[in-house]
C-alpha cells in the first residue's frame, strides 16, 4: 500500500531532461577558456616579475662594470704616472748634461753664423755641418726618452712657458710684451715644463 502511494507521488513530477543531468559542450569550452585565461594571466604576471628582476640585475651589472672600468683606469694612470716619475728621476741628471752640451753647441753655432757665415772655408763649412747634425742628434736623443725641446708659438710672452732674460725698450705699444729674441729653447717632459724658454722681450716706454 505504501509503495503504491510513493509511486503515485512520483508519477505527478516530470522526469529530468538531458540538459539538467549534464552540461553542454559549449559550457565546457567556455569553462576551459576561463581556466586558460587565468593561467595566462598568472603566467604574464610571473614573467613580468622575472623581467623586472632581470632588469635590476643588468642595471647592477652595468654599474659594477662601470665602477670596475673606472677603478682599472685610475690604477693604470697611477701606474703610468709612477713609471713616468721613475723614468724622469732616473734620466734627469743625464738629460741635464746633454742639455748643457746642446745649449753650448747652439750658442757657438749661432755666434759663428752671425759673425762670418760667408767667410767660412770649405773645411769649416763641413765642420759646421757636422756640428749642426750633432746638435740635432742630441735633440733627437732627448725626444726619444720623452723630453721635448720647444719654442713656444706666437709672439706674445707667456710666462707659463717662457722666462724673460732681458727687456728691450720700444715706443710702439703694439710690441709691448712681445718676443724680441729667442735666446734658448725650453724643455718639457710630457705636460711638465722642466725649464722655460729663455727670451728677450719688448717693453713699451712712451717718449723714447
Amino acid at each position: 500500500m505504501l509503495e503504491e502511494q510513493q509511486s503515485a507521488e512520483y508519477a505527478g513530477e516530470p522526469a529530468a531532461g538531458p540538459d539538467e543531468l549534464a552540461s553542454s559542450p559549449a559550457e565546457d569550452v567556455l569553462a576551459r577558456l576561463d581556466g586558460l585565461q587565468d593561467d595566462l594571466r598568472q603566467g604574464l604576471i610571473a614573467l613580468g616579475q622575472r623581467l623586472t628582476r632581470l632588469e635590476k640585475h643588468f642595471e647592477t651589472k652595468i654599474l659594477y662594470d662601470q665602477a670596475k672600468d673606472q677603478t682599472i683606469d685610475a690604477l693604470h694612470r697611477e701606474l703610468q704616472d709612477y713609471r713616468d716619475g721613475l723614468q724622469f728621476q732616473h734620466l734627469r741628471p743625464l738629460v741635464a748634461d746633454v742639455l748643457t752640451v746642446y745649449d753650448d753647441l747652439s750658442a757657438v753655432l749661432e755666434r759663428f753664423m752671425a759673425e762670418a757665415p760667408e767667410a767660412a772655408s770649405e773645411a769649416v763649412a763641413g765642420l759646421l755641418e757636422q756640428l749642426f747634425a750633432l746638435r740635432d742628434d742630441l735633440g733627437g736623443a732627448l725626444e726619444k726618452h720623452g723630453f721635448e725641446l720647444y719654442e713656444h708659438p706666437g709672439e706674445a710672452v707667456d710666462r707659463a712657458f717662457q722666462r724673460v732674460q732681458a727687456t728691450i725698450p720700444t715706443d710702439d705699444p703694439v710690441r709691448d710684451r712681445t718676443v724680441a729674441r729667442r735666446v734658448r729653447r725650453g724643455l718639457r717632459y710630457g705636460e711638465r715644463v722642466i725649464r722655460p724658454e729663455i727670451i728677450e722681450a719688448y717693453r713699451y716706454e712712451p717718449g723714447r
